[in-house]
C-alpha cells in the first residue's frame, strides 16, 4: 500500500486529549501536544529489496520529501525505529517480518501481534530514549499503528 491513510479530525482529537490543571489563582490550563508531533497519516509497505515491512508516519507540514535526516534506532532483531536526527520524532518503523515468521497467508492473524510488538518496542524506546520530550510522540504513534493495523498490514498480505 503506497497510499497514505489519513487520520480524521476525530481520531487526532482522541489521540491528543490534553491535560488540564488549575493554577494557584483558579485559572484552568490545558496543555496539548504540538500539532507537528501528531502523525497526520500513516502507511505500510513491503520493501521487496530489503525484505522489510515499513510503517511510515507523516506529520503536519511534511510533503512527500522528508527534510530531516533519520537515525536508525535498532530495538531488537525484528524492529528498527527511524527517528529524526534533530527532532527525535518517529518517522518510520522497519519490521523484519521474515524474522517474525509472518508468512503472507498468516498476516491477518499476525497483524495484531505485530502491532502489539511495535507498541512494546516504542514503549521501551520511550523509556530509554535521549528524547524524553518525545515520549508522547512515540505513544501516539503506537496508538495509530494499533488502530490502523488491518489497513497497514493489508499490503503485506498482497506482497506475499
Amino acid at each position: 500500500m503506497d497510499e497514505w491513510i489519513r487520520l480524521t479530525d476525530e481520531e487526532l482529537e482522541a489521540l491528543n486529549p490534553g491535560e488540564s490543571s488549575e493554577s494557584e489563582r483558579g485559572v484552568a490550563v490545558h496543555v496539548f501536544m504540538a500539532p507537528y508531533d501528531l502523525p497526520q497519516a500513516v502507511r505500510g509497505r513491503y520493501d521487496e529489496l530489503r525484505k522489510k515491512f515499513i510503517i511510515e508516519l507523516r506529520y503536519e507540514g511534511e510533503e512527500s520529501v522528508r527534510s530531516e535526516a533519520l537515525r536508525p534506532e535498532r530495538q531488537d532483531e525484528n524492529f528498527t525505529l527511524l527517528v529524526g536526527r534533530h527532532s527525535g520524532r518517529l518517522h518510520a518503523i522497519e519490521i523484519d517480518v521474515n524474522q517474525l515468521k509472518a508468512q503472507s497467508v498468516q498476516v491477518q492473524m499476525y497483524a495484531p501481534k505485530i502491532a502489539e510488538k511495535v507498541q512494546r518496542a516504542l514503549s521501551h524506546f520511550a523509556r530509554r530514549s535521549p528524547w524524553q520530550r518525545r515520549a508522547d510522540n512515540y505513544r501516539v504513534a503506537g496508538e495509530v499503528i494499533s488502530k490502523k493495523h488491518q489497513e497497514l498490514f493489508g499490503s503485506l498480505a498482497a506482497a506475499g
